[in-house]
């Protein structure tokens, strides 16, 4: 893994800081910021997706504690099994990516982001 410099260790951090914003405020959509911008700070599709992770799972691991008390864990068992069960096929997926020329990468992420931007409206009709 390459070093970053400081210019892009301060934009990772600045990316961060308003993706975990934009997460906190709606609810969704930290890591649609985060990792095209992280692309073009210079890190790798793994190294991206992998930061923006872990930034959702310490808001998460936090929302989480602190909701403890009003969470209906026996709702919340359904999801967590079907993220769980979804888990492999996202780290085959990274893995390809990996494995791919990092410019090829770019507009496949720029494309799934505009396909996301544009049925997230309708998606949240139904």
């Amino acid at each position: 893994m390459e070093e970053l410099t400081s210019a892009q260790t301060v934009s990772v951090f600045l990316i961060l800081f308003t993706g975990g914003l934009i997460q906190g405020s709606i609810g969704f959509a930290g890591g649609i910021f985060a990792v095209p911008l992280l692309l073009l700070v210079g890190l790798s599709l793994p190294q991206a997706v992998g930061v923006s992770l872990l930034l959702s799972l310490l808001q998460s691991g936090l929302g989480t504690y602190t909701l403890r008390r009003d969470i209906v864990y026996r709702d919340a068992f359904l999801p967590v099994v079907c993220r769980l069960l979804i888990l492999p096929v996202g780290l085959g997926a990274m893995w390809l990516a990996g494995s791919v020329d990092q410019n090829l990468i770019k507009p496949v992420v720029g494309g799934v982001l505009l396909v996301v931007c544009v049925l997230a409206p309708v998606a949240s009709q139904v």
